[in-house]
């Protein structure tokens, strides 16, 4: 078993949304964390939190899992509590079953998927092998909590010319005549006709971000499994929200890992023979992997 650190560059392709719950009057902000500087100030840095980030690569890995598992093109199925702890981690149960603990070994066993994200089942909760930092924009102000490798010089931006505010607004369309045919204007129903105006604060397209990714003592099958998950990960690369009117679009620019030993494998010029791997390995092994989820 190896622990490899990947870590490196994020670019957004296009601007991104990730707000975390404060809104002040109509302006939504940007999820935000605290950055002691070199002078002593503090200032507040926005950044894609590594949960989100995770929760993506959650739902890639589950879906990339069961679609591998099927057959004819159509993905294998499975029950409601198999299904939350793939693609959500599952949830606590009440009582004190000895038997869980050891149902979640043999799930690490049968599951790669289970190892690298953990999860709970029943009352025991393991945590997983993989480790997601947040991407933290590359800026004055992180400089230094940024390897220098990923940002190289001493001249950078502020994080503020970075963040914009975004004016969207929401249409009421019952008051447009192209529309009226498709109302019954016999109801007695009355909703309000106004148009709604909010903000949203944004990271610019082009916003450069540094990524760090722990995988703790991991196995070659894991690791083939982890980068399985990233080259499904590419295809839709978004993260944040507003992903359906083009918001959060990301490319893994320079990304790198690295062991105690070696280190500039990079990460985005996997051959297609190492990321099949985690394929093979899934076809391989399919009939025990089916067997075992419907037994659990």
């Amino acid at each position: 078993m190896i622990t490899l650190i990947l870590e490196g560059l994020v670019r957004a392709k296009t601007q991104i949304a990730h707000n975390g719950g404060e809104i002040n009057g109509n302006v939504a902000a940007f999820r935000k964390f605290k950055v002691v500087q070199p002078s002593g100030k503090i200032v507040e840095i926005p950044h894609i939190s590594g949960n989100s980030i995770r929760g993506k690569l959650r739902d890639v890995s589950a879906k990339h899992f069961l679609d591998l598992l099927g057959s004819e093109g159509e993905p294998q199925k499975v029950d409601l509590k198999m299904f939350q702890f793939l693609f959500s981690g599952g949830t606590l149960g009440a009582g004190n079953n000895a038997d869980d603990i050891d149902k979640y070994r043999q799930m690490r066993e049968n599951i790669v998927h289970a190892s690298l994200f953990g999860g709970a089942w029943g009352n025991a909760i393991m945590s997983g092998k993989m480790k997601v930092n947040p991407f933290i924009p590359i800026s004055k102000e992180t400089a230094h909590i940024i390897p220098k490798k990923w940002h190289g010089s001493e001249d950078l931006p502020s994080i503020f010319t970075y963040l914009q505010l975004e004016m969207f607004t929401r249409k009421e369309n019952s008051q447009d005549v192209v529309f009226e045919p498709y109302i019954d204007k016999t109801s007695l129903v009355t909703v309000s006709t106004s148009q709604m105006i909010y903000h949203i604060e944004t990271l610019s397209a082009g916003t450069p971000f540094y990524w760090k990714v722990v995988l703790e003592d991991v196995t070659t099958e894991e690791f083939d499994f982890f980068l399985s998950v990233i080259h499904k990960f590419k295809e839709i690369p978004v993260v944040g929200g507003k992903s359906a009117t083009g918001f959060g679009q990301i490319e893994l620019e320079d990304v790198t890992w690295r062991d105690i030993t070696k280190e500039g494998n990079i990460l985005t010029d996997v051959s297609e023979t190492t990321k099949s791997l985690y394929d093979k390995f899934v076809e391989t092994n399919k009939g025990k992997i089916n067997d075992y989820l419907k037994k659990v």
